[in-house]
């Protein structure tokens, strides 16, 4: 009996000895790492409706931006966006892989979603997707400081009205940010003019 109690308290001895040892390591890498990066999924976004066989396509345009003050590094296939459709089960719809995000910079992607309105028509959902082990590979250049910015969702009721005020407009199919945009005149030549 008293082996296995002496056994048991060394066994715990170990294992906090583990834990404290570890504690001290991510706190230390921290430390080391500098100023951390910070992915977030800022804006997600109704970008057009268009229809195609009598079924709504729904442009979806979601921004992610890095507000940290650290840069992003990492290896290609440890993270990307994913966006997709319902909650239970899950129909990735865009799958965006990235690599390096600079402290400030963004980029933007588009998703296309057919749906067919009324009750059917699902929410859409972007999320940072990070591989189980990104934490503890090593690279603190990868580590997000905070998760709770890494997703956005889309109601379907949003989707809904989108799809609605699209059928009530004529169907010419055409973006608003399509339009000639002005274009700036060259600077007024003084007068009198001289050659």
């Amino acid at each position: 009996m008293s082996f296995k109690s002496s056994s048991a308290r060394s066994l715990r001895r170990a294992l906090l000895a583990l834990g404290v040892a570890f504690s001290a390591s991510v706190a230390g890498s921290a430390a080391m790492a500098g100023p951390c990066p910070d992915p977030a999924i800022t804006s997600m976004r109704i970008s057009g409706v268009s229809f195609e066989g009598g079924q709504a396509v729904v442009g979806i345009r979601i921004t992610v931006h890095n507000r940290g003050a650290g840069d992003f590094v990492s290896n290609p296939n440890q993270q990307s966006v994913l966006v997709f459709t319902g909650n239970s089960t899950r129909n990735t719809i865009l799958r965006q892989r990235f690599a390096r995000l600079a402290s400030g910079a963004s980029f933007s992607l588009t998703a296309r979603l057919r749906a067919p309105g009324g009750e059917f028509t699902p929410s859409v959902t972007a999320l940072l997707s990070y591989d189980p082990d990104i934490y503890i590979d090593g690279n603190p250049r990868n580590d997000d400081c905070n998760q709770g910015n890494n997703q956005r969702t889309l109601s379907a009721a949003d989707i809904n009205d989108a799809i609605a005020a699209a059928r009530s407009r004529p169907r010419y199919n055409i973006p608003d940010n399509a339009w000639p945009r002005p274009v700036p005149l060259p600077s007024p030549i003084p007068f009198p003019w001289r050659p």
